[in-house]
């Protein structure tokens, strides 16, 4: 019997990775995306190319009705005997309309915004474009996602969501799987992470760099939002960091993307640190891991209260990270028996003296918070610790395919 890896929503490329990893560790898993022929930073495309492998069965599943993408589901389940799925994004649905049982993954906005009428446009806000627009996604759209997770065996969620689920799926099963994350010897990472930092300094003519890869949404009415990104708290904690340390020298690098990169040039014109702050285009995953490397430290988001991705990469390449995710005693059920070592704050005050102490700090001292940022990406999100995790959740018959080291 085999597992399926679904996704209708790419998010970034990381089901497709997923399945990708899984295959190389001898994994038997096969792949499909509804979402084949999307581009930009959510796409598979855009960071790994259009790669061909005998698991990806996107390709059978291209049907453009709904009728035709169960039926291409069902011939797919009986031709490779699939019989557990994980699975992702808001047609997820059709895998149970073809007998498929399936666990959800829900990404952010999926629960916090699409299975939850947004607030009826008011004269404030009756003229804008983008209230409209999300009003008619989820009248469109909507119950598709609702479906798509009440429908799930069971659902994995961030800490502060739980409250949502249980208003639509009330008591509904819940799993966790650790972020995918490749992190090779420590000698390796620090010898990029030393490289990659000569380099950049070098190009940007900086003594220090700081970089955030969190896309742009965190102005108005987003503010509210579950995407809320907080690219003001860097930009304002940056600002402190540069008048209360005098290193004129040091710059911040963000990330063109997002709604509100005007926005972020703005405020960055307003608290005069524009002349010290890099705008990098979009970059797909290799620049971006780059980027990371070079950093001296790197930034989360400051939002909502999550640990995500762009909070725990860094972390791979050996450079701390600050951000903001929830941390009390009722989030730790389902979740990493240790916290990362990541600065949880989101007050300005206290980022920027993180980011001051850190630049001040000698050789021996950062290598060392560089190597512990490391250690804990090794031991709770490596590839091994990933597989083990999903396959415990999926199919308990392929333990006996892990590694020797890696505890059943």
């Amino acid at each position: 019997m085999s597992i399926l890896i679904f996704c209708s929503f790419e998010v970034g490329g990381q089901p497709f990775r997923y399945a990708e990893t899984l295959n190389r560790l001898g994994v038997p898993v096969y792949y499909i995306s509804l979402a084949s022929g999307a581009r930009g930073h959510d796409s598979t495309a855009f960071h790994f190319g259009a790669p061909c492998y005998t698991w990806d069965l996107s390709k059978e599943c291209a049907a453009r009705s709904t009728a035709g993408v169960i039926a291409s589901l069902r011939r797919v389940t009986r031709k490779y005997g699939i019989n557990s799925c994980f699975a992702t994004g808001g047609q997820a649905y059709l895998l149970a309309e073809a007998g498929l049982s399936y666990k959800y993954w829900c990404y952010g906005s999926d629960l916090d915004q699409m299975c939850f009428s947004p607030q009826l446009p008011t004269l404030a806000n009756v003229a804008k474009r983008s209230t409209w627009t999300s009003l008619a996604l989820h009248l469109m759209d909507g119950w598709k996602y609702r479906k798509s997770i009440t429908q799930a065996k069971a659902v994995m969620v961030a800490p502060y969501q739980r409250a949502s689920l249980n208003t639509i799926s009330p008591g509904a099963a819940r799993f966790f799987l650790p972020h995918l994350l490749a992190a090779p010897t420590f000698n390796d990472v620090w010898k990029i992470k030393t490289e990659s930092q000569t380099i950049l300094r070098r190009q940007y003519h900086a003594e220090t760099l700081f970089f955030s890869s969190a896309r742009h949404y965190w102005s108005g009415s987003k503010a509210r939002n579950s995407d809320n990104k907080g690219n003001n708290k860097v930009l304002e904690a940056f600002a402190r960091h540069l008048a209360s340390s005098g290193r004129q020298t040091d710059k911040l690098v963000l990330i063109s993307k997002g709604p509100d990169v005007k926005a972020s040039r703005d405020m960055a014109l307003r608290l005069g640190i524009v002349d010290s702050v890099i705008w990098e285009h979009e970059v797909p995953r290799e620049r971006l891991f780059f980027l990371y490397a070079g950093a001296t430290l790197c930034f989360g988001q400051f939002g909502t209260p999550v640990l995500t991705y762009a909070a725990l990469e860094p972390l791979a390449t050996g450079t701390p990270c600050i951000s903001h995710f929830l941390a009390d005693e009722h989030s730790r059920d389902d979740f990493y028996e240790a916290l990362p070592p990541i600065w949880n704050c989101r007050d300005t005050s206290d980022t920027a003296q993180i980011m001051t102490n850190l630049s001040a700090a000698d050789d021996q001292e950062y290598k060392q918070i560089c190597f512990e940022s490391w250690r804990w990406v090794n031991k709770h999100c490596s590839e091994l610790a990933f597989m083990k995790s999903f396959i415990g959740e999926f199919d308990h018959s392929l333990k006996s395919t892990l590694p020797n080291g890696i505890p059943p």
